[in-house]
C-alpha cells in the first residue's frame, strides 16, 4: 500500500514539475501565432513578342520584379521565351528588338548603378541576358514607361522593329556607350545639372581614363523638337559643350573630349508628350 501511494505521489510531482518546466520556463503552453508562408502570386501567361500587329511569340509567363529591384525573378517559361527571341533574331537579321521596362510612380527616383531610371535598368537587365545568349548589343534598344499597379502586371514589353527603322534612336546603356536624360537638362536650356547616376559614372570614367590614356570621349547633345531645326542643332551642341566643361573641370578628366550635336534628329521617344520630350533632352557619352 505504501509502495502504491509513493508511486502516485511521485507521478503527481513529476506532472507538476513537467508543467512548470514546459509552460512556465519554456513558455510552450502559450497560444502560438500562426505564421502563414508567403505565397508567390500566379504569373499572367500573356507575355508575348510582337511585330506591329503580328504576334510572334505568346502564352509565356510574365517576368516578375520586386518593388525597387531591377533584376527579374525568372522561371522556365521566361527562359524559354528568351530562347524564342534569340531564334527569331538569328533567323531575321534585318530586325532589331526594343525592350521597354515599366516602373511604378513610387520607384521614379530609383537609380541603378549608372542608369538613372529603374525602368531602363529592368529593360537592360533582360537585354543583358539576351546578349549573353548571342544577340549583338547593337540590335537591342531600350525604353521605359511609367505604369499603374494594373499595368505593372506586364512589367516588360518586347517589340520587333525593322533594323532600318530610324524613327527612334538605338539607345544604349553600357559603360562605353551611356545615355543620360531626364532632369539633366531643362527645356530650352544648355545648363548641365548632373544627377547621382551621372556622378557615379563620371567617377568610374575618371579611373578608366587614368588607366587608358589613349582612349577618347565623344559627347553627343540631343534636344526635343521644340523650336526650329537650326536652333536645336546649336542647342544640342551647347549641351554637349556644357557636359564637356563639367567633365573636364569638375570631374578632372583630362583625356581628349570631342563634342557634336544631333539636335532633334534622333529622338529616343515621342515628342508629343512632356515625358517623351524630357527623354529626348539628353547627352550620349561614347568612349572610343
Amino acid at each position: 500500500m505504501r509502495l502504491l501511494l509513493g508511486i502516485l505521489i511521485f507521478g503527481l510531482w513529476a506532472s507538476v514539475a513537467r508543467y512548470y518546466y514546459v509552460c512556465e520556463i519554456k513558455k510552450h503552453c502559450e497560444p502560438q501565432e500562426v505564421v502563414e508562408e508567403p505565397t508567390t502570386p500566379e504569373r499572367l501567361k500573356n507575355l508575348n513578342l510582337t511585330f506591329g500587329d503580328e504576334v510572334i511569340l505568346e502564352g509565356y509567363n510574365q517576368f516578375s520584379f520586386q518593388n525597387g529591384i531591377s533584376q527579374p525573378t525568372t522561371d522556365s517559361s521566361n527562359l524559354a521565351f528568351l530562347d524564342g527571341i534569340v531564334s527569331y533574331m538569328i533567323d531575321h537579321d534585318d530586325k532589331k528588338l526594343k525592350i521597354t521596362g515599366r516602373f511604378l510612380e513610387s520607384e521614379s527616383d530609383i537609380q541603378v548603378g549608372f542608369i538613372d531610371n529603374i525602368g531602363y535598368a529592368r529593360a537592360q537587365a533582360i537585354g543583358n541576358m539576351l546578349i549573353d545568349l548571342g544577340i549583338p548589343a547593337d540590335r537591342i534598344t531600350y525604353d521605359r514607361s511609367l505604369a499603374t499597379i494594373e499595368e505593372f502586371q506586364e512589367p516588360v514589353i518586347f517589340e520587333i522593329l525593322e533594323k532600318t527603322d530610324n524613327d527612334l534612336a538605338n539607345v544604349q546603356f553600357s559603360f562605353t556607350n551611356m545615355t543620360f536624360s531626364e532632369s539633366n537638362f531643362e527645356s530650352d536650356s544648355d545648363e548641365f545639372n548632373p544627377g547621382d547616376a551621372f556622378l557615379s559614372y563620371a567617377d568610374s570614367m575618371r579611373t578608366f581614363f587614368e588607366l587608358n590614356p589613349d582612349k577618347t570621349l565623344r559627347i553627343i547633345g540631343h534636344t526635343d523638337k521644340t523650336g526650329g531645326d537650326l536652333y536645336n542643332k546649336d542647342l544640342g551642341y551647347r549641351r554637349a559643350d556644357s557636359a564637356k566643361g563639367y567633365i573636364a573641370n569638375q570631374v578632372g578628366i583630362q583625356t581628349e573630349i570631342k563634342i557634336e550635336s544631333k539636335g532633334e534628329k534622333e529622338p529616343m521617344a515621342t515628342n508629343k508628350t512632356k515625358e517623351g520630350r524630357a527623354k529626348n533632352r539628353r547627352i550620349n557619352l561614347i568612349i572610343e
